[in-house]
């Protein structure tokens, strides 16, 4: 797409300042709340670890199977291993897809914007657009 710039995501350094002002701390507590959230992800990851309303890292395991060298397309094994995939939450695919982000998660997670406890992550009975089935349309 010639003429068009792609916007680049934020960095650690945006992310930490972005969270101080929403909090009224430091930089550096924020980057520190960073830290601890990507220690926290590093310990919990065998298990897996979500993120609620971003996601989780889920693991999946690999066979072991055969490959090819690409220089010399001499045929290799490659071993079974254990890796970390990512999957988005729905309602993060949601607000990518619409452009919308459901209001309530700007003010936090179970909360609306007329102060009544909501949870984010149901649908509303009836107003669901996907009221046939789920996202396979199976039954």
């Amino acid at each position: 797409m010639a003429g068009k710039t792609a916007a680049r995501p934020m960095s650690k350094a945006q992310i930490a300042a972005h969270i101080a002002t929403k909090f009224e701390m430091t930089k550096k507590a924020g980057a520190l709340v960073l830290e601890e959230i990507a220690k926290l992800a590093y310990r919990e990851a065998k298990k897996g670890f979500t993120l609620p309303g971003i996601g989780k890292l889920v693991v999946v395991k690999r066979k072991a199977r055969m490959g090819r060298n690409p220089q010399t397309g001499e045929p290799i094994v490659i071993t079974a291993r254990r890796v970390l995939n990512f999957k988005a939450s729905q309602l993060l695919k949601q607000a990518l897809n619409e452009g919308l982000l459901d209001p309530s998660w700007t003010q936090g997670p179970g909360s609306s914007p007329n102060g009544q406890a909501t949870d984010a992550r149901r649908p509303t009975p009836g107003l669901d657009s996907n009221a046939g089935g789920g996202e396979r349309g199976g039954r």
